[in-house]
């Protein structure tokens, strides 16, 4: 039987190497609206998909923090589902980390042996953006905003981060407050405007 919590799993998260039960029967009902049907003698499900507009916000150029010699900045906020705060390490510091974490991430894929395991790879100098950046964030109609999920670091950029919260922001909401905060520093309090 096919419950759903599974079906959410199959149609959103699903491993596609993993098995699948046997799909009966699947219709387009409606734009946007899904009959899936797994043959289970007591239930089918209806599956929506909504497109939801992604706001991209206007950033202040004050919205920078330091860690240690590097500039970590708030490079975009983004409103959709989630609130999303896009973080980056700037500066010649940062800059030289991120050379010194490709010639690691070389040397790492250099030492693959056939049959012999592997160590972890380098981390990302983002990983420090997640774990010594914290990030408080409410607006001015007292929402409460919490962390969702994250991401951090990649090749095009070994310095970005994400940090997604939810809920998304209210519709009479017209003002985010963030606050960046790291060890030993002031600090950071950044107003960004919900309406354009």
């Amino acid at each position: 039987m096919v419950d759903l919590r599974t079906a959410v799993t199959l149609h959103g998260f699903a491993d596609a190497e993993a098995p699948r039960p046997p799909l009966q029967y699947q219709e387009l009902l409606a734009p946007g609206v899904v009959h899936v049907d797994y043959a289970d003698p007591d239930h089918v499900f209806r599956v929506t998909v909504e497109q939801v507009e992604r706001r991209r916000l206007t950033v202040p150029a004050t919205a920078a923090a330091q860690l240690a010699d590097i500039t970590v900045r708030v490079s975009a906020v983004t409103a959709d589902t989630h609130l999303s705060l896009h973080l980056e390490g700037t500066g010649a510091a940062a800059d030289a980390v991120a050379a010194e974490h490709q010639r690691a991430f070389q040397s790492w894929e250099n030492s693959y042996r056939p049959g012999t395991p592997m160590a972890a790879p380098p981390a990302w100098p983002a990983d420090r953006l997640m774990r010594e950046v914290r990030v408080h964030v409410s607006d001015d109609v007292g929402t409460n905003y919490r962390f969702a999920s994250g991401e951090a670091g990649g090749h095009d950029n070994p310095w970005k981060a994400l940090r997604r919260y939810l809920p998304a922001p209210p519709p009479d909401a017209t003002a985010l407050d963030l606050v960046l905060a790291v060890a030993d520093r002031p600090d950071i309090h950044v107003t960004v405007p919900l309406t354009s």
